[in-house]
């Protein structure tokens, strides 16, 4: 009888050791890995018994930081970091944290020192905000200048602990170049800066751009000295009449030739030209000169150049005569209107206030500055006059082609950073 049971029970150890199977885990050591539940950290401990658990910190109300709710534990996580949009005057940015916490950053020049976490969060000022765990975190900077690298430094704190630094180079836009210039009561740029005999007077802008005027003008009479008498500066030998073509743009025309003589260093003899490394030619643009000629004694609305983003050096119509419009608007006391109930109109502030930093001659009332635009009547060019004039002082008007006594008073389109040392 005792056989038969001794059997019965081994039958029943054999199904039971085969229903365990190669899978199973039998006798577990307490110290051993088991699988935890999500969001818990769970110690073993080494010597068997109870297992002791730490759950996350559900962390208090948010405060001034957002740093409630989740968190991890320790620094601040960040993610995706990235700056889009950039515009004139700033850009856009986007960043994601693990987890609750409060966002610092800061807006340097690229070429400043780096920022350490500490110095961000000293130097951030209003520029904080709450970001949430794993969400999206974005802002947009402003107030930044145009065609400018920065480098954005961004920190991020969580309880009182500061993660890691993200920091991104990046650079502004320019300024849109527009249909019209704004004038301006401009800068003085000296011969240091342009590599000029003269100094240039800033008298609109455009973009990133300076419409410049030299303040004197130039000498263009091939011979600097004559029997021992220096006729450089002397107005008498230095002034010229516009020539056979009230047409600014045709070889008939003497003014343009001149002006590009000199700009180019191509004039005849001893005229004066613009020195070959001037530093003012590693700023100048290409304008579109041959499309605004202008019109004159009626309408003050047209005839501007605009600059484009092309560095000229050297080459045509790189400098140039202003326009009457440009003039009218930049550069004079008045300027006359045709049919205009008052006729000798006055220019704005800004024009006057540039007008007075040029330099025309006033040994003769007639003495003026020749502009590009052709007159309203027959063999008659556009003319800024002196101070002297015997009709209207520092006037916008018409001169005859060959009688009228004009200097030639460079302007150009620069890059403004030709004021920058």
């Amino acid at each position: 009888m005792r056989s038969i049971y001794a059997w019965l029970l081994y039958g029943l150890a054999l199904v039971f050791l085969s229903s365990c199977g190669p899978g199973s885990l039998v006798g577990t050591h307490p110290s051993e890995v088991v699988e935890q539940p999500y969001g818990e950290v769970v110690e073993q401990q080494e010597e068997g018994g109870a297992q002791e658990e730490k759950k996350e910190e559900e962390g208090g109300e948010d405060g001034e930081g957002g740093e409630g709710g989740i968190h991890i534990g320790g620094a601040p996580l960040l993610s995706n970091g990235s700056l889009t949009d950039a515009t004139a005057a700033g850009a856009s940015f986007r960043i994601t944290s693990n987890e609750n916490a409060t966002a610092y950053w800061v807006v340097l020049p690229a070429s400043e020192p780096a920022l350490s976490a500490a110095q961000i969060v000293a130097g951030a000022g209003g520029s904080r905000g709450a970001m949430t765990a794993n969400t999206v975190f974005s802002r947009t900077l402003s107030g930044l200048s145009s065609r400018t690298a920065y480098r954005l430094y961004f920190v991020a704190s969580s309880n009182g602990v500061l993660g890691d630094v993200w920091s991104e180079t990046f650079g502004t836009a320019p300024l849109p170049i527009v249909a019209v210039p704004t004038g301006v009561d401009g800068r003085i740029l000296t011969p240091a800066q342009t590599g000029d005999t003269a100094d240039w007077v800033e008298i609109a802008q455009n973009g990133n751009y300076s419409l410049i005027i030299r303040s004197k003008f130039i000498n263009i009479y091939l011979h600097r000295v004559v029997s021992g008498n220096v006729l450089w500066d002397e107005p008498g030998w230095q002034y010229t009449g516009f020539g056979g073509s009230a047409d600014y743009m045709l070889a008939a025309n003497s003014i343009r030739g001149k002006i590009n003589g000199w700009f180019n260093g191509s004039a005849s003899g001893e005229a004066e030209k613009l020195s070959a490394n001037a530093r003012m030619r590693n700023f100048a643009v290409q304008a579109n000169v041959r499309e605004a000629i202008g019109t004159s004694l009626g309408l003050v609305a047209n005839g501007f150049t605009r600059p484009s983003n092309v560095l000229l050096g050297r080459g045509d119509d790189v400098a140039f005569a202003l326009s009457y419009g440009e003039a009218a608007n930049f550069l004079s006391m008045f300027h006359f209107l045709r049919n205009a109930p008052m006729a000798n109109a006055p220019s704005s502030d800004i024009a006057r206030a540039n007008y007075a930093k040029i330099n025309i001659p006033t040994a003769h009332a007639a003495y003026g500055v020749w502009l590009r635009s052709p007159g309203d009547l027959p063999n008659m060019a556009a003319f800024l006059s002196n101070s002297l004039n015997q009709s209207i002082p520092g006037m916008v008007s018409q001169n005859s082609l060959t009688e009228g006594r004009g200097f030639l008073y460079p302007a150009m389109w620069v890059d403004a950073d030709i004021f920058s040392p």
